[in-house]
């Protein structure tokens, strides 16, 4: 499988989009132990990065695939840094459109949620409010 090196603007732009959600993980390691925090992310992200990157050795051996769903599960779940490093090094899924637009939505989400937890849940207590008719 050929791998590239991954240029620095792309780690500029991790570095960007990490610093909402890093800033919040912190706070939230007030709570709870940052043991569990930090190694909870570093684990999803390692997870998301190998599947990218088996993937990627999948489709070049013409195997069977890993289902984008459950690419995207790992995103959801805290893996989109790594999966955003292995789409970068192994240039795969990053000219496939649908795949980018349901990637980014995912990115947009967390930078959203951490935003919401230093707001104390206003977006998500809206959004509850909303769906269960409460005012």
């Amino acid at each position: 499988m050929r791998t590239r090196k991954i240029p620095l603007g792309h780690l500029f732009v991790l570095l960007g989009l990490l610093t909402l959600p890093t800033i919040a993980a912190v706070r939230l390691a007030e709570s709870f132990d940052w043991w569990i925090i930090a190694g909870a992310g570093i684990t999803i992200s390692l997870l998301a990065y190998w599947l990218v990157a088996a993937d990627k050795a999948k489709a070049q051996r013409r195997e069977w695939r890993t289902p984008e769903s459950t690419l995207h599960l790992f995103e959801i779940l805290g893996g989109w840094p790594g999966s955003y490093l292995a789409q970068r090094r192994f240039r795969h899924k990053t000219r496939k459109g649908r795949y980018q637009t349901t990637f980014w939505a995912v990115v947009v989400f967390h930078q959203i949620l951490a935003f919401d937890y230093f707001r104390d849940w206003q977006i998500a207590r809206m959004v509850i409010d909303g769906i269960t008719g409460m005012t």
